[in-house]
Order: structure tokens, then C-alpha cells, then sequence
């Protein structure tokens, strides 16, 4: 006696909680991020279902909770929150198709013709499913988007075609766990078949290895080289950088060197006294009266010649020099 009643005050606790509608629900929720748009109807199911039973809110679409008696105490309030059931999932399917399902009297009625037109036919959605997981490669993704995407395919192929399982409960051959071993062994190389060519080294070790690793352990081994490959090749490019920087230091230093060594080597002419002649514009290692006119000289002179009005350089120089010695005599 003590357990029905028990019992009973469970039931009348759920359906409190069932019954009871927070304040900051409205009937303008969406409960799913993505809508139903026709071709995405496990994944979105599942927002569904999640997102109602953390709101204890299932019983209103798998008939745990039918509807009570037209006049009871509590029909009123359960067609109040059925209805906001109702409306929070016509928010979360597309508007392009949401139309065809406005005429339903209960969330449970609601629910039950979604699946019989997008959850039914597992025919063409397991081939699908199956022909995406076999066309699935990294490319350009990193390795934890690929396999995200890989891991979303497989939740969506068990969910419509779940692996067999002994339920006799006398089985003592370890039948379900060889049937875990083999589907893990089959994700297994559907991940390493898709994966980058510059991880065909990994690849291989991971093949090479008897027994198999788990998808977790080989996940974890590639994860590991390809990070520490990034480290390297970011690494490798900063001496390239610094190196960049180095070079261009010097040739800014050697420029500036070099103008400073022209800078230094200029001198004023103006400031040189020859000892010989003591004419100013020359020293006596280039005297012209001590060593001669050089070659050079004499050819600028001739084409100074040529030049109306232009006087040899050359010529009044030597006569200047002579000039001096004689009155130095």
C-alpha cells in the first residue's frame, strides 16, 4: 500500500514538472539551431529531443504523457502547454515547408507526421549518408573539423541502422563487443583513408601495428605530429624573418659606411700648398714641374682646345710654375 502510493506521488511530480511553464518560455522559442529544411531530419530530431526532455517536455510527443479527460483539473493546462510545445516546434522548421504541418490538433500528432515523411524511408537516407562517409577527405580542414565531420556521418548512420546486439543475456561468446571491435576497425580506416598525403608516414605506422589502435589512439598519434609540424614550420620561418631583417641591417650599415669613407676621403684644395713651387691646389707628389704633365692631363687639355675662348689648363699651369720659380730666382 505504501509503495502504490509511493508511486503515485512520482507520477504526480512528473506531471507537475510536465505541466509547469518557467517565465522566461514563450511561444516564440526554437528549440533547434538549424531548421528542418526536408534533408536534415536525424540531426535535427535530435535538437528536438534533447532540448524538450531538459525541459521535461518528451512526454508530449512520444504519448508518455496523453492528454487527460475534456473537464479534468488538469486539461486545461496540458492543452496550454501542448500548444506551446507545439509552436516551438513549427519555430524550428523551415518556412518553406512549415505550412504543411498547421492544421495539426496536438504536438504529438505534429510529431508523428514529421516522421512518417522525413524519418521513415532509411533507404535512401543510409545510401546517402553512406556515400558521404566514403567521399569524406581532410583537404584543406584541419584534423579535428575532418573529424567532427567524419564522427556527425557515423552518429547518423548508427542512429538508422544500429549494429545488432545479443539481448538474450546468456551470451557468453563476446559477440557484442567483436561487433564494436569491427565497426571501430571499419571508422578506423575510413579516417585514415580520407586524411592529408602529407600524413601518409603516419598512416603508414599506424597500419604497420598489431593490433590495430583504437580511432581515439590513432586520432591522438596524428593530432600529435600535426602540431608539432606547425610548431616547426613556424619556427623555421622566423630565422628566414630575422634573416630578412639582418640583410637588410647591413646593407643599410655598408651604405652609410661607405658614404662616410667618401665623406672622410673628400679634401679642400683649397687648403693644399705645394713645397716646391708654393702654389696653393696641390702638394709636391703632384707638381707638375717636379714629375711632368701626366698623360691624362695633356689629353683633357687637347680637348680643351678644341672649346673657342677655352686657355690650356695644362699650359697656364706650366706657366704659372715657371712663372714662380723664375721670380724665386
Amino acid at each position: 500500500m505504501a509503495e502504490s502510493s509511493s508511486n503515485r506521488s512520482a507520477v504526480e511530480q512528473l506531471e507537475r514538472e510536465a505541466l509547469y511553464i518557467h517565465p522566461s518560455e514563450n511561444s516564440s522559442m526554437i528549440l533547434a539551431t538549424s531548421p528542418l529544411d526536408g534533408t536534415n531530419f536525424l540531426p535535427w530530431s535530435r535538437s528536438i529531443y534533447v532540448a524538450l526532455g531538459t525541459k521535461m517536455k518528451l512526454g508530449f510527443i512520444d504519448g508518455s504523457f496523453p492528454r487527460p479527460e475534456i473537464g479534468s483539473t488538469s486539461f486545461e493546462q496540458w492543452r496550454l502547454v501542448d500548444l506551446m510545445v507545439t509552436s516551438w516546434i513549427w519555430n524550428s522548421i523551415s518556412r518553406e515547408i512549415v505550412e504543411s504541418f498547421m492544421f495539426v490538433n496536438s504536438s504529438r500528432e505534429l510529431w508523428l507526421e514529421i516522421q512518417s515523411r522525413y524519418g521513415r524511408s532509411n533507404g535512401p537516407m543510409i545510401y546517402r549518408i553512406q556515400r558521404e562517409i566514403s567521399s569524406i577527405s581532410q583537404h584543406d580542414m584541419s584534423l579535428t573539423a575532418y573529424v567532427t565531420k567524419l564522427k556527425t556521418s557515423w552518429n547518423e548512420l548508427l542512429s538508422l541502422a544500429p549494429s545488432p546486439k545479443c539481448t538474450c543475456g546468456g551470451c557468453t561468446c563476446g559477440v557484442n563487443k567483436a561487433i564494436e571491435e569491427r565497426n571501430e576497425h571499419v571508422q578506423l580506416m575510413q579516417f585514415l583513408m580520407g586524411l592529408h598525403e602529407t600524413c601518409d608516414s603516419e598512416r603508414s605506422q599506424l597500419l604497420m601495428q598489431d593490433p590495430l589502435p583504437t580511432l581515439e589512439r590513432a586520432f591522438s598519434m596524428v593530432f600529435t605530429v600535426e602540431k608539432q609540424r606547425q610548431v616547426h614550420t613556424e619556427t623555421s620561418a622566423v630565422p628566414q624573418h630575422m634573416a630578412y631583417q639582418f640583410a637588410s641591417k647591413e646593407v643599410k650599415k655598408n651604405g652609410a659606411e661607405r658614404f662616410q669613407t667618401k665623406k672622410r676621403s673628400y679634401i679642400d684644395k683649397r687648403t693644399l700648398t705645394c713645397a716646391h713651387c708654393h702654389r696653393t691646389g696641390h702638394t709636391l707628389d703632384t707638381c707638375f714641374q717636379v714629375h711632368g704633365v701626366p698623360d691624362w692631363y695633356k689629353t683633357l687639355n687637347e680637348k680643351k682646345k678644341k672649346v673657342p675662348g677655352v686657355k690650356s689648363f695644362a699650359a697656364a699651369a706650366t706657366n704659372e710654375q715657371q712663372t714662380s720659380a723664375e721670380s724665386n730666382n
